[in-house]
């Protein structure tokens, strides 16, 4: 259907459609522009959101053909539910760069190079359990060091790297072993990694380089954890004794992260139904000892 305005253009949402968007900006009024800006906005969430998908760590245990197919049609839904009205702000920026009839949208093949995530470098950890059997002697050993429960400590590590999957790496490909996301800061004297990571301020999220604390082990990580945990500023968090979330929230409170879902997302990965299994199998003696 061509573009009659804004009250008509088409919704697209799929790669094929966007050399039909590019055509009709060139020629259309400055208001159908702004719609294929919006619509434009609306594709680069959905691609975002596709990629969120497609770097998950594992399948679940209710996965299905049927759960991706309703999976992908809620995805292009929120898509066009965040982009209705003012938007993202994304396409006000685009608009106006577009400036007219004679605007140029960027090919398919750009819109994909641009969007494309580097293939992040990944530890040896097939699945979730993989991790948790790994790390949880060393959760453990820092749990009784700090009188918390080795569960969110074994859960921060699990969201600080994607269950082991992207443990921040040097250059030169040597693992860092930061599993719980600590900073060089001055006082630290020892090795270094600088990644750019996500950071909020002010309610947004900055993207910017920094220098993480690289250690030779996961258990150096551990230890060094312990001792960071073990400053004034953490005594709530670790007063919460067996609660993992209670501890989750002292984290944040302390101001551990930026991030102000932190202590939801710990908990949220220990309420999930992979931790649940996995760790009842812990507790029954069938994965490993938790004394």
């Amino acid at each position: 259907m061509p573009i009659q305005g804004a009250a008509t253009v088409g919704i697209y949402t799929e790669l094929q459609g966007f050399d039909r968007l590019r055509e009709e900006a060139r020629k259309q009024s400055p208001e159908a522009i702004r719609e294929v800006a919006r619509q434009f906005e609306s594709l680069m969430v959905q691609m975002t959101l596709k990629s969120m998908r497609d770097a998950k760590l594992a399948d679940g245990i209710f996965d299905s053909d049927q759960s991706s197919f309703y999976t992908e049609m809620f995805d292009k839904q929120m898509a066009l539910t965040l982009t209705r009205g003012h938007g993202l702000g994304l396409a006000d920026i685009l608009y106006k760069q577009l400036g007219g009839t004679n605007a140029q949208l960027p090919t398919t093949e750009q819109i994909v190079s641009s969007t494309a995530q580097p293939e992040p470098k990944k530890s040896s950890y097939a699945t979730p359990r993989n991790f948790m059997q790994e790390m949880l002697p060393l959760a453990q050993q820092a749990g009784e060091k700090l009188g918390v429960d080795p569960q969110g400590i074994l859960a921060q590590a699990a969201l600080e790297t994607g269950w082991g999957q992207h443990v921040m790496h040097h250059a030169d490909e040597r693992n860092s072993h930061n599993l719980f996301g600590i900073k060089a800061d001055p006082t630290w004297s020892g090795d270094r990694v600088t990644v750019t990571t996500a950071e909020y301020k002010d309610g947004e999220v900055v993207q910017k380089k920094q220098a993480f604390r690289s250690y030779p082990s996961y258990e150096a990580a551990f230890d060094d954890y312990s001792k960071l945990l073990s400053k004034p500023q953490y005594r709530e968090a670790l007063d919460s004794g067996g609660d993992a979330a209670a501890f989750a929230r002292g984290l944040q409170r302390a101001g551990y992260a930026t991030d102000p879902r932190y202590a939801d997302k710990i908990a949220g990965i220990i309420n999930s139904p992979t931790w649940r299994n996995e760790w009842g199998q812990f507790k029954a003696g069938v994965l490993g000892s938790l004394t």
